[in-house]
């Protein structure tokens, strides 16, 4: 019996098999990013910025993010703070996602823990129902709040 290694006509027909399968699979592959393509160029440059999946849209608040692109200047750290509520109503993977499109968004602020923060994320709560007695300043977005700390 003729081994794999040495049989030509094998190795041939999976060469042949293979190259059916991607001359069949590119075009398709090729047209759906051209549309997408096209279709992100008929974007504004705000509306390409603020793109975001479906599960970055679920768990993130882009009020919120506008706000604090404004009112946190860059290098500053910040904090997100989640309140038990909020996070029952978003799936962990629309939590994750979120928060990594945030970063991506705040940057180049600087997401730290809450003891090192000068402004805080606050979402699903007010900032005295998230322990934030005396803010130095605080906005309201929806149901969240950006505030900056004393």
């Amino acid at each position: 019996m003729e081994s794999w290694r040495h049989s030509s006509g094998a190795r041939r027909a999976v060469l042949l098999g293979l190259l059916a399968l991607i001359v069949i699979w590119l075009p398709g592959t090729l047209a759906s990013d051209i549309r997408g393509l096209r279709s992100a160029l008929r974007l504004s440059a705000r509306a390409r910025a603020e793109a975001r999946g479906p599960g970055a849209q679920a768990g993130s608040d882009l009020a919120l993010v506008r706000l604090a692109q404004v009112e946190i200047p860059p290098g500053e750290a910040y904090a997100v703070l989640t309140t038990a509520r909020w996070r029952a109503r978003h799936t962990a993977a629309a939590r994750q996602a979120g928060g990594s499109w945030t970063q991506f968004a705040l940057a180049p602020r600087l997401q730290v823990g809450r003891s090192s923060a000068g402004w805080l994320l606050i979402l699903g709560s007010s900032p005295r129902g998230a322990g934030v007695a005396r803010p130095l300043h605080a906005w309201r977005a929806g149901r969240d709040w950006l505030v900056e700390l004393r």
